[in-house]
C-alpha cells in the first residue's frame, strides 16, 4: 500500500490554484481524492478569476437562455443559465482549428437574397393590407 506519497511540483505550474486542484486530484489515498462534483466546485473554476475568464457572448447567451425559460421554454436546463457552463463559439473554433462559417459562405450568399425578397414582399403586403384597410 502507498503511504506518505508526494507530488513534486513542476516549476511549470506557477498557479497556486491549479497547483491545489491537481494535488487534490491526485490524491493517493481515494478517501481523500476529490470527486468530479468537489472538483467542478474547487475555486479553480468557480473563484474570481475564473469568472472574470468569462467571455461577454457566454453572459449574454446565459442571459438570453434565462430570459427563455422564463418565458416558458422547458428545454432551458440550469446550465443553459450558468455562464461558467457556456462555451464561446470562437473559442470552439480555435480549440477546433476550423471556422465552420468558411464552409457555410456559399450558403449564406444563397440565403441572404431570399431573405431581401421575403422582406420585401413582407413590406408590400403590409403596405397593401393598410391601404386597402384605410379604403374600407
Amino acid at each position: 500500500m502507498m503511504r506518505n506519497k508526494a507530488i513534486t511540483r513542476p516549476s511549470a505550474i506557477r498557479d497556486n490554484l491549479l497547483w491545489d486542484l491537481l494535488t487534490n486530484l491526485l490524491q493517493f489515498d481515494r478517501k481523500e481524492r476529490f470527486s468530479a462534483e468537489q472538483a467542478l466546485q474547487h475555486p479553480y473554476f468557480t473563484g474570481p478569476q475564473a469568472q472574470n475568464e468569462i467571455c461577454d457572448e457566454a453572459k449574454q447567451i446565459a442571459a438570453q437562455a434565462q430570459l427563455a425559460k422564463q418565458n416558458g421554454d422547458t428545454s432551458i436546463t440550469i446550465y443553459d443559465c450558468d455562464s461558467s457552463f457556456v462555451i464561446c463559439g470562437n473559442e470552439i473554433k480555435i480549440a477546433l482549428k476550423y471556422n465552420p462559417d468558411v464552409d457555410l459562405q456559399p450558403i449564406y450568399l444563397e440565403i441572404e437574397p431570399i431573405k431581401e425578397k421575403s422582406f420585401k414582399y413582407a413590406i408590400q403586403f403590409t403596405f397593401n393590407f393598410a391601404f386597402q384597410f384605410a379604403l374600407i
